[in-house]
């Protein structure tokens, strides 16, 4: 018979027999049985972590070359995992810091990182945990993009893909979230006792009334001398919980918070929300695990996933679908009418401040996420935290009104707690008892 090869003809006579056959069965089915256990491990390691793709084409409609916020996929190197969300993987990458320098936007965002003359900086890099969800990320890279300039933002450096998926970098904080930085520092200050209770370290050498302007929330100011804030030499220690706590300077590695800290907390969050605001956008996931923590203790809103812009006319956004919504941090008229403003946001900061004040708490631990709208609707809100003075609790509640125009906005909250930290006082203390039911919920 002929035999084409190449395009031209050698005659040749050729006859199989079974033992040529079965040598050719033997050696083809193993290799076909290989290459397809080659291939599925191939793809569960995909799925498990983006590799460097050189030629991707997935994206391409969005990945404009004329896209100042595109950064080039071999400017980086991705390094582990260090965070998971609902919706999202979270990994640590390194940028050629020459590289990042050629872009301007990016050095606008991340300039400071560029001063300490290193060849590579640090940033972390989101990829989307679905894929089927690759608009809905989209959306998130477009608005943050918007919203970019503010001090108490989280920057976005860019977008890029890796192995065709895309990818958000953003600036990297180094203390994390701060639900998780504050419950690290609760856990840290708290002394266990033989009976299993916990009780932290206050100073029962002072002694003292504060003389202070007490500002209220509506904005109007009362001076007086304190003497709620009072101990006297006969008063037992544990009943005075607004004494200025004692520090172990081995607690933390990063240096130790004060309650200052935690009023700075909630001035730069309301600050952060504000510019929102101004730009008519309702983050709907207002947490603090929601929140990042840099170096020096200055924290930026972030994870925009639910972030969405408002009409200029309406004001308001309406939400078809409440599914994945944090159901505790949710305004009534959120929960009951799927309504989302600044107002439900003001809501949600309310929640924040206790999440602040009670160092990780968790809130409303005992209420079912289906009674929950109920339990709000007759009028109940989450008590006073034992360590949190009437003041700050009164804000909290203020934020928690039932009538959207009666919560404070939050330029009134921003101008609120510069005004109190520069005044001076005790607001809040760390004598906190782990055994409070809000405690135990975050234990499971």
């Amino acid at each position: 018979m002929f035999i084409r090869l190449y395009g031209r003809k050698f005659l040749g006579v050729y006859t199989i027999n079974d033992k040529t056959v079965n040598i050719v069965v033997g050696i083809v089915v193993p290799v076909s049985v290989f290459l397809i256990l080659f291939a599925v491990v191939l793809k569960i390691c995909y799925r498990k972590k983006p590799y460097l793709n050189e030629d991707p084409e997935m994206h391409e409609e969005y990945l404009g070359n004329t896209d100042k916020w595109r950064i080039s996929q071999n400017s980086f190197k991705l390094g582990k995992q260090i965070g998971e969300g609902a919706f999202g993987y979270v990994f640590i990458a390194k940028i050629n810091a020459e590289e990042l320098g050629k872009m301007k936007h990016a050095i606008q965002q991340g300039g400071a990182l560029l001063t300490q003359n290193n060849s590579s900086v640090s940033f972390a890099v989101k990829f989307s945990k679905d894929e089927s969800k690759q608009d809905k990320f989209k959306k998130e890279i477009d608005l943050m993009k918007e919203i970019q300039g503010h001090k108490n933002i989280l920057n976005m450096i860019g977008y890029s893909e890796y192995n065709s998926q895309l990818c958000l970098i953003v600036e990297f904080m180094e203390n994390g979230n701060l639900l998780e930085y504050l419950t690290e520092f609760r856990k840290q200050i708290c002394t266990p006792n033989i009976d299993g209770s916990s009780t932290s370290y206050i100073n029962p050498d002072n002694h003292h009334y504060n003389e202070i302007c007490t500002l209220n929330i509506d904005g109007s100011s009362t001076s007086y001398i304190n003497q709620a804030f009072h101990q006297s030499n006969e008063t037992p220690i544990t009943e005075n919980f607004l004494l200025p706590f004692v520090y172990n300077e081995n607690q933390l590695e990063n240096g130790n918070l004060t309650p200052v800290d935690i009023l700075r907390f909630a001035m730069q969050i309301a600050s952060g929300m504000d510019y929102l605001s101004s730009k008519n956008i309702v983050h709907r996931d207002l947490a603090a695990r929601n929140i990042l923590v840099n170096e020096i203790k200055n924290v930026k809103l972030s994870d925009f996933g639910l972030a969405r812009k408002m009409s200029a006319k309406d004001m308001n956004y309406m939400s078809q679908n409440v599914e994945h919504l944090p159901i505790k941090w949710m305004s009534i008229e959120a929960l009951n009418d799927h309504m989302f403003t600044a107002s439900s946001d003001v809501w949600a900061y309310g929640v924040v401040l206790f999440e602040i004040v009670t160092l990780g708490g968790a809130p409303y631990p005992t209420i079912k996420n289906e009674d929950f709208l109920e339990y709000l609707k007759t009028g109940n809100r989450m008590e006073k935290p034992n360590n949190c003075s009437n003041l700050m609790y009164q804000v909290m509640l203020s934020c928690w009104d039932k009538v959207p125009a009666q919560r404070p906005t939050f330029t009134k909250l921003d101008k609120y707690f510069y005004e109190i930290i520069c005044i001076g006082g005790n607001y809040l203390s760390f004598n906190i008892d782990q055994n409070s039911c809000y405690y135990k919920a975050t234990e499971k």
